[in-house]
């Protein structure tokens, strides 16, 4: 195995520190929440720091008002070929956690909000750079930290729109698993339509939560039909739910309006505009019958991952993780990550990282600590495997 630098103590602290920084998405603010949890800036700015003290190149990309992705990059001796380590910024609310959200280790253990769901991975990757930074690598190493991955994927999309590199490892909680597909998402409104009035004469209005509860017992059907025809060997079957409900004006008001947000996980190979077709198509049939019933808002457009079994970084990295004996064999996942908004640029992507999806947003969100230095080891093995192929090539050897 290849000997990094710094120590296990010394990523295990730099953890603790990331973890420290509050860095909610915004997306999640309630009333009354303490406004010094939300928002990526001190953390980026954090992360830059630590990016200089790598020696890397450290820009910052505005995505959205007063939050900017994090861009640096190790220029290579000859930088024909480009790799990008990516992890997310943000984390979700700290509401209902159990353990301290700010950071506490106990024996392997680090708890708090954002340990496993990515900052484990982010230090890895740092950890990672460090050590390719010593090395002479021909391609250029680049580190791209994105802001809203957990609620619009706005700083992903971004780095679709300006960046394509030759290979990126998008860091997420994997069981130090190779991931080369997921689910993705749409997710959209459907709306009741009813008629105000006063509810000591119901008869008089019409109701529209009651508008709603015979638009799902229709719905329900055909929709679970179609979805679970749809599915993917490495990510199992499509799935749906309704997440959200909203109706109504007062106590002592027949409702006007009821409306339902529905979830709608898509496999590799489904778009989220066939999925939309489908409800335009059934919606149009049932107001064609007169229900009082429609589409309304789309809230989440996110592609699937579509796997590549045979791209270069993912071949790397079964090679490292082999190196450092772990197991390589790729997998796919239920869950939607950065990597799908990405690739949408041609850049092939896969996922990996330290830690357990099952922690990720919990109450109790933990990581173990042990698995961050195996993770930069399969990680910076991955970036000289690559770079070697990609000399090879151009020497024209194989």
């Amino acid at each position: 195995m290849i000997a990094l630098q710094p120590s296990d103590t010394d990523l295990v602290a730099l953890l603790q520190y990331f973890v420290s920084i509050p860095s909610v998405n915004p997306g999640f603010a309630d009333p009354g929440d303490d406004p010094s949890h939300f928002g990526e800036k001190r953390y980026a700015e954090a992360l830059a720091e630590e990016l200089h003290r790598i020696g890397c190149q450290v820009w910052l990309d505005e995505v959205l008002p007063d939050r900017h992705n994090v861009m640096a990059r190790l220029p290579g001796s000859v930088g024909n070929h480009s790799i990008a380590l990516q992890s997310h910024l943000d984390t979700v609310q700290v509401a209902g956690m159990t353990v301290s959200p700010w950071g506490k280790l106990e024996g392997d253990r680090l708890y708090g909000r954002g340990s496993s769901d990515p900052k484990a991975s982010t230090v890895a990757q740092l950890a990672a750079l460090r050590y390719i930074q010593e090395k002479d690598i021909a391609a250029d190493v680049y580190f791209v930290g994105t802001v809203d991955e957990e609620l619009s994927f706005k700083g992903a999309l971004q780095v679709a729109e300006n960046y394509k590199f030759d290979a990126c490892i998008v860091g997420e909680p994997t069981d130090m698993a190779p991931i080369i597909a997921h689910k993705g998402a749409v997710r959209f409104e459907l709306i009741a339509e009813g008629v105000s009035c006063h509810s000591s004469n119901p008869q008089l209005g019409r109701n529209a939560i009651l508008e709603m509860m015979s638009l799902l017992a229709a719905f329900q059907k055909p929709f679970t039909d179609y979805t679970s025809a749809q599915t993917h060997p490495l990510t199992g079957p499509a799935t749906w739910a309704p997440t959200l409900i909203e109706g109504g004006s007062g106590l002592n008001t027949i409702p006007s309006s009821c409306s339902l947000a529905i979830d709608r996980r898509l496999v590799p190979g489904e778009t989220p505009e066939q999925v939309l077709s489908f409800i335009d198509d059934w919606v149009a049939k049932q107001r064609a019958k007169g229900h009082p019933w429609q589409k309304g808002r789309v809230f989440t457009i996110d592609p699937p991952l579509e796997p590549d079994p045979t791209s270069d970084v993912l071949i790397a990295l079964q090679e490292a993780l082999q190196i450092i004996g772990l197991n390589p064999q790729p997998q796919g996942v239920a869950y939607g990550t950065d990597a799908s908004k990405i690739a949408l640029s041609g850049t092939p992507c896969i996922v990996f990282g330290p830690g357990s999806i099952t922690k990720a947003h919990s109450a109790d969100e933990w990581v173990d600590v042990s698995a961050i230095n195996p993770a930069a080891k399969a990680l910076a093995t991955t970036i000289e495997i690559l770079d070697r192929k990609w000399r090879h090539a151009a020497n024209g050897s194989i």
